[in-house]
């Protein structure tokens, strides 16, 4: 979000189409792995910079405090140790822009065309 006088306004905007599996986790899971793809598109506008991560999603206030007990939760603060950043709470009403995107109706998510890789290259020479 960019700071203007009449309220923030979003500079960039990242929606992510979960796999049938991902749509199973906890919600705070869900929740965690959005921080970590967000910060992952952006780390280069984020790395070595403190900016703060609003969420409507009160378990992970404490996020980047202290240790979580959901294992996968605890690797991805790990991973995120690098970033300076704190977790504010907003109410579900004012955050109206994220609620768009998590609840438009759209299809599940199988692979992401982004980040598919060829598992084989085969070469034929004669």
């Amino acid at each position: 979000m960019q700071t203007h006088p009449n309220g923030d306004l979003p500079v960039a905007y990242l929606s992510k189409k979960f796999t049938t599996t991902q749509m199973n986790w906890p919600v705070t899971e869900q929740e965690c792995y959005a921080i970590i793809c967000a910060i992952e598109k952006w780390h280069k506008y984020l790395d070595g910079r403190s900016f703060i991560i609003e969420t409507d999603h009160k378990p992970l206030l404490p996020f980047n405090l202290k240790q979580q007990l959901n294992s996968k939760c605890e690797r991805w603060r790990l991973k995120l140790q690098q970033y300076q950043f704190t977790i504010r709470y907003i109410k579900g009403k004012h955050n109206t822009v994220a609620d768009y995107f998590s609840r438009s109706p759209v299809d599940n998510g199988t692979n992401d065309e982004d980040d598919y890789i060829p598992t084989k290259i085969q070469s034929n020479t004669n």
